[in-house]
């Protein structure tokens, strides 16, 4: 390790940040694998701090991103959170010529070994370099004149740390390196455009991106921006600390990759969340709007994030874009540019309990991880009273509609009355803190509906023969009051799910109420034209986030054709959802297992076998004990001899 020091002096003017940042990260590209650039004046005891703590993190085995980190946290137990310094120095690495590739914070993964590292113990004074001994050629020869002017030019403090080839990747040897990772993506625009930075290798990725500046010049953006910063930086520790005890990777980009989201209104932000997330394969972007109160003198930060529909294809209630609690106001003027309240440091480790647990959700399907995960993030200070917690509210209340599911596939009725119960208190309170969300009331019609059918006791043991009709009433109340609630949720595969719920509400209101049950009735029914919107939406598989559900709906229609006795047309409609490419293999082996009872009321026995032989292969690679036993027992059925 080479260590360099130049300059140290406090300039008469805010340094020329537009012009060092850039030959900073042009330095990193050109000479200097790593380049720490202080974007404002640091004071020389601080600044030797830092360097001492970045050196004896890399000593220990740090990657340079973390070991960044480590030092300003030193900086930060010195002088405190208020104070400017500890977000000063600003990293840049060199990117390398095939793919960027990101810098493993402490605990991380390497996806290849680590070069052997030079031994790294010397640090060379301010102003003093040494050359390789195998070369009369000094370092700085190969810096073009241009990126000097620019750098020394600006009259700060410049910190350069020159790195062994691929020192991006040097990590601990613990075992504990090998545990789960969050990976901090850190690039630079190299002189010629170069492939966007990826999150696609990792298990989960995150995007924080720059929020929208206030109109009217009332607030320096520089120091708007460093709000953000803050917020990026203790969202990134929190993560880390967060998916430590996790076995998959999270993969992360900041303000300075991937830029800021403007719009004036949310859904201008959404439609670019949406697309920053398609550009660097992120599941979760981070961004948001601030405003200032002339009233109050204060900086409003508003966070918001959007969950990629793709991603979550069997949770669509959590995906789309949410508001992230109330604003947070910061008092102006900032203390030396970077005041931060106390609320935002809480609200960066809610949002990475959030990204725990929907990566729980996504990965594992860990119900109650992923229930745990959104309960601490409810209950870090600053939640319990605060308007806008009706996000948290939402997670948690749809987790407890997925655990209620559960149960209802183990045939645990207590279950999954309890788990409705739990998922109807938190609806209801996001409905209180915002009236005009339909998300809140589509929950409610989820949880009233899946009622409708558990609350009869005869469903105890799984035979479904009465409906309780109170709770039916009450889902048609909470529907139609999604339909109507002002906010509706912009993302089709959202809106799918939405309707979905309403057409099996419709399906059950039919099926439980009309005595007369035709194929012609069946036909004129509300809840199947809604279906064929569900499909329409889908457009053959160009829409992906809808897949699911338009498998569900087609799965639908087979039991409303199977129950007026059109078997065939209901053959038609399941085979329709299997050809759905994102049916999930649970779905699959429903839809094969009603292929079979279709096939034996139609007395085509060796169809039925063959289409419970399909559904008996999923169960076994789905390891569910209790359907292969079903499944093995329907096959001996209809091998048995016919009673004479």
């Amino acid at each position: 390790l080479r260590l360099v020091v130049f300059g140290g002096l406090a300039p008469a003017r805010p340094p020329a940040v537009a012009t060092t940042l850039p030959a900073a990260a042009e330095l990193a590209q050109v000479c200097a694998e790593a380049v720490v650039v202080p974007r404002f004046p640091m004071e020389a005891d601080a600044l030797n701090l830092f360097s001492a703590e970045l050196y004896l993190a890399m000593a220990d085995g740090y990657a340079v991103d973390h070991a960044v980190v480590e030092a300003r946290r030193a900086l930060i137990r010195e002088a405190g959170e208020q104070s400017a310094g500890w977000a000063s120095p600003v990293l840049f690495l060199r990117e390398p010529a095939a793919q960027a590739q990101g810098a493993e914070v402490a605990g991380a993964a390497a996806a290849a070994l680590s070069p052997a590292r030079t031994p790294a113990g010397i640090v060379a004074q301010p102003g003093g370099t040494s050359a390789p001994a195998e070369t009369q050629e000094h370092w700085w020869s190969a810096i073009p004149i241009e990126l000097w002017i620019a750098l020394l030019g600006a009259a700060t403090t410049i910190l350069v740390a020159l790195i062994p080839i691929l020192a991006d990747v040097a990590k601990r040897d613990a075992p504990e390196s090998r545990a789960a990772a969050v990976v901090t993506e850190t690039t630079t625009a190299p002189p010629t455009p170069t492939a966007l930075p990826s999150l696609a290798a990792y298990d989960v990725g995150a995007i924080v991106a720059g929020f929208q500046l206030p109109e009217g010049g009332a607030v320096d953006p520089a120091d708007a921006d460093l709000q953000i910063e803050r917020f990026y930086l203790q969202f990134q520790s929190e993560l880390e600390e967060s998916m430590r005890p996790l076995r998959f990777r999270a993969g992360l980009l900041g303000p300075a990759e991937v830029g800021r989201i403007e719009g004036k209104t949310p859904d201008e932000r959404e439609q670019q969340a949406a697309r920053l997330a398609r550009d660097y394969a992120a599941d979760l972007v981070v961004y948001g709007v601030m405003t200032y109160d002339d009233l109050t003198n204060q900086l409003r930060i508003q966070p918001e994030y959007y969950v990629v529909p793709e991603s979550f294809g069997d949770a669509l209630e959590m995906t789309g874009a949410f508001r992230f609690g109330s604003p947070i106001g910061v008092s102006m003027p900032i203390n030396r540019g970077l005041g931060v309240e106390r609320e935002l440091s809480a609200r960066a480790a809610s949002l990475a309990q959030v990204m725990v647990g929907l990566s729980l959700f996504l990965l594992e399907h860990d119900y109650q991880g992923a229930l745990t995960a959104f309960e601490a993030a409810a209950a870090l200070p600053g939640w319990e009273k605060m308007e806008g917690r009706e996000v948290v509210d939402l997670l948690i209340g749809n987790t407890q509609l997925a655990l209620a599911v559960e149960a209802a596939a183990a045939c645990d009725r207590e279950g999954v009355l309890a788990r409705l119960d739990e998922a109807l208190l938190h609806f209801d309170s996001a409905g209180q803190q915002a009236p005009s969300y339909a998300r809140a009331y589509a929950g409610k019609a989820s949880a009233h509906y899946l009622a409708s059918v558990w609350a009869p006791e005869d469903s105890a043991n799984c035979q479904f023969e009465s409906v309780d009709l109170a709770s039916l009433q009450l889902a048609k109340e909470d529907i139609a009051a999604a339909q109507q609630a002002s906010e509706q949720p912009k993302e089709i595969g959202v809106r799918s799910r939405m309707l979905l719920t309403e057409a099996q509400i419709g399906f059950m209101d039919w099926w439980s109420t009309t005595a007369d049950q035709t194929l012609e009735l069946l036909k004129q029914q509300p809840f199947w034209a809604t279906t064929e919107k569900i499909i329409a939406n889908y457009e053959n598989g160009d829409n992906v986030s809808v897949g699911q559900v338009a498998s569900d709906a087609r799965l639908l229609r087979g039991q409303g054709l199977f129950a007026v006795g059109d078997c065939w047309s209901a053959q038609d409609e399941f085979d329709a959802a299997l050809a759905i490419a994102e049916t999930a293999p649970e779905r699959r082996m429903e839809v094969w297992s009603l292929k079979g009872d279709c096939f034996v009321e139609l007395q085509q026995t060796s169809a039925a076998s063959d289409a419970y032989n399909q559904a008996l292969q999923i169960a076994r690679q789905l390891g569910s004990a209790d359907d292969i036993a079903y499944f093995e027992a329907a096959r001996r059925q209809l091998s048995a001899p016919a009673a004479p």
